[in-house]
């Protein structure tokens, strides 16, 4: 009877033992499973917090509730699109092409990673990128009329202001009331010298939003090819008035004072631009100009070394230095900078007159010939 006992209780104790490990094992599944589906519920409910205050304009602290969700869901892919969104708001864009990349690499065929990914490309100056990603996310949405305006902005910033004004069309085909649309085919068309075409669809794009800075600098510009400055000045000064502290505006009218040879006044508004947005290039650029203009060589100079710290490829900038170089006497600097604002923006007629000019007093007179040449050529391609 004893060993009867015993050996049942022998049989008993592991029997007993490998059920509360299976017990066990079952309770910790069901723990992790329940944490799984909590860690996503509260991710849930930071990535719609983090979306409600990027919708505020509080940039930084969606940045933080969506880092937070993805701390929580690491393969939520709508929270690093809406991150990247909210950095390239910031203009924080090479963080804001990490975030797609990871999306896409969750989601392949994400158009909204596609698009921003775009964006971001385009804000580090990279437009052949930008052009590649409008063209997958066309291929996913392809009757999204902002796609249309994005890629036609980045054939237009490649030097193919004729595609790009078929994608501006095939946008407004599809939403005749987009301002920036009518606004991006403007400023292609002036690219193109259609200097009245332009000026229509500015008036266009200002008669739906009548504060649409790119398009009232736009019209600005256009109404100079008309030979109508007054017209122009008359566009900025009314745009400045509603809004004097309009950074966008004030480059603009900086700009055309440069044309028009006032170089103190442009002077003042490119320095107030910079007081607004201390890291605006183009602000940086046309104050060089005007001082190109006021003959502060070594300032000019340095403030288009400043537009490249800022903007590493642009071309403007790259041509400004090189013309404050050649008139400060390093022609070997010069040319650098000139064949490198070529390299970017190869019908860049400026460019090509200025490494011209460069060329020719370092005495390659054979080079200073083609590059005039090219020039000359560019320029008459404009209608």
């Amino acid at each position: 009877m004893n060993r009867l006992i015993a050996t049942c209780a022998y049989l008993v104790v592991p029997f007993v033992a490998a059920f509360s490990v299976n017990l066990g094992l079952v309770t910790s599944t069901r723990a992790a499973s329940e944490y799984s589906v909590l860690a996503q519920g509260n991710a849930q409910e930071l990535y719609n917090r983090g979306v409600t205050r990027a919708g505020g304009g509080d940039y930084a602290g969606a940045i933080q509730d969506f880092t937070q969700a993805l701390s929580l869901n690491p393969n939520f892919a709508d929270a690093y699109v809406s991150r990247g969104e909210a950095r390239v708001a910031l203009e924080d864009y090479q963080a804001a092409v990490a975030d797609f990349d990871l999306a896409l690499r969750l989601e392949p065929n994400n158009a909204d990673a596609y698009e921003g990914r775009a964006e971001a490309r385009a804000g580090l100056g990279d437009p052949r990128g930008a052009l590649e990603d409008y063209e997958q996310a066309l291929r996913l949405n392809p009757n999204n009329a902002g796609l249309y305006v994005g890629r036609g902005q980045a054939r237009a910033a490649l030097g193919d202001n004729r595609a790009a004004i078929q994608d501006f069309e095939q946008a407004l085909s599809r939403n005749p009331n987009d301002a920036e649309a009518y606004a991006a085919r403007g400023a292609a068309r002036l690219a193109l010298g259609d200097s009245q075409g332009a000026a229509q669809d500015f008036d266009r794009a200002l008669g739906i939003n009548p504060n649409l800075a790119e398009a009232i600098s736009g019209r600005a510009q256009a109404r100079i090819g008309l030979n109508d400055a007054p017209g122009a000045v008359a566009d900025l000064e009314q745009a400045l008035g509603r809004n004097p502290n309009d950074v966008d505006l004030l480059v603009a009218r900086g700009n055309l004072r440069v044309e028009s040879g006032e170089y103190t006044g442009a002077l003042q508004d490119f320095e107030q631009a910079l007081r607004l947005e201390p890291n605006n290039a183009d602000a940086y650029v046309g104050r060089g100009n005007a001082r190109l203009g006021l003959d502060q060589l070594q300032e000019a100079e340095a403030d288009f070394s400043e537009a490249l710290r800022i903007e590493p490829n642009n071309a403007d900038a790259y041509a400004g230095r090189g013309e404050a170089r050649t008139n400060l006497g390093n022609l070997a600097g010069a040319i650098a900078d000139f064949t490198e604002a070529i390299r970017l923006d190869p019908n860049n007629a400026d460019a090509y007159e200025g490494r011209s000019e460069a060329r020719g007093m370092q005495g390659d007179q054979a080079g200073a010939a083609e590059d005039l040449q090219r020039a000359t050529s560019l320029r008459g391609q404009r209608p």
